[in-house]
């Protein structure tokens, strides 16, 4: 077992048929979409593992307007 962060993570490895060990899976990665604005704005969706999506609002270059940032959940 590992713990990173506070987070416990079991690592896990298997023999091969030959003896050799295999490596243990990855950890999924997260699902990042990125879109520019007609305005030049970026706006970046990261999706992770675990579902509970964030964005990140970053302005055009040159604009000084700030952005607020809100947080909830969303109800489908």
């Amino acid at each position: 077992m590992v713990a990173t962060g506070g987070v416990q993570a079991v690592a896990a490895s298997r023999t091969e048929p030959s003896g050799a060990t295999a490596r243990p899976a990855a950890a999924p990665k997260p699902h990042i979409a990125t879109v520019r604005l007609v305005t030049g704005d970026r706006v970046t969706v990261t999706t992770p593992p675990g579902g509970r999506r964030t964005a990140t609002a970053s302005p055009a270059p040159g604009a000084h307007m700030p952005f607020k940032t809100l947080e909830g959940t969303a109800r489908r």
